[in-house]
């Protein structure tokens, strides 16, 4: 039995919602998501928000044009980091049979092991759902 959802699709910017038939919440998503990377958004009406968007980034350029200098909030510079990042938990997490040796659960190693993989769990979309 398929039901209707409303599913939103957010930016930074701007935001749209369109109403999805389906049969349970996890097929929505699927198809919100299909909108999404198969057609690119099109057929969404898009609006903006109400209130201004905080600048996260200035440049300055002379007129060759060659970049002088860039300022980037924090929340841009973890952005463009969390690749990186995940991708360095990542690797300590697959050398764990390097460490078998160690006794003591109370190590760093150990503290650091945790966090990679809490970490690498809240940076993974969950099972079945792609990546954008």
């Amino acid at each position: 039995m398929t039901k209707s959802y409303t599913a939103y699709f957010y930016s930074d910017v701007e935001y749209a919602s369109t109403c999805i038939e389906a049969s349970n919440p996890q097929e929505t998503l699927k198809k919100a998501i299909d909108i999404n990377e198969f057609q690119d958004g099109d057929g969404l009406s898009f609006d903006h928000y109400d209130h201004r968007q905080p600048v996260n980034h200035i440049e300055s350029f002379d007129d060759d044009p060659n970049q002088l200098a860039q300022w980037c909030d924090e929340n841009l510079l973890l952005r463009l980091a969390a690749p990186k990042l995940l991708d360095a938990l990542q690797s300590i997490h697959q050398r764990d049979a390097e460490f078998v040796g160690i006794e003591d659960p109370e190590t760093m190693l150990c503290r650091i092991k945790d966090k990679a993989r809490a970490a690498i769990a809240m940076a993974m979309p969950p099972s079945g759902c792609p990546r954008p």
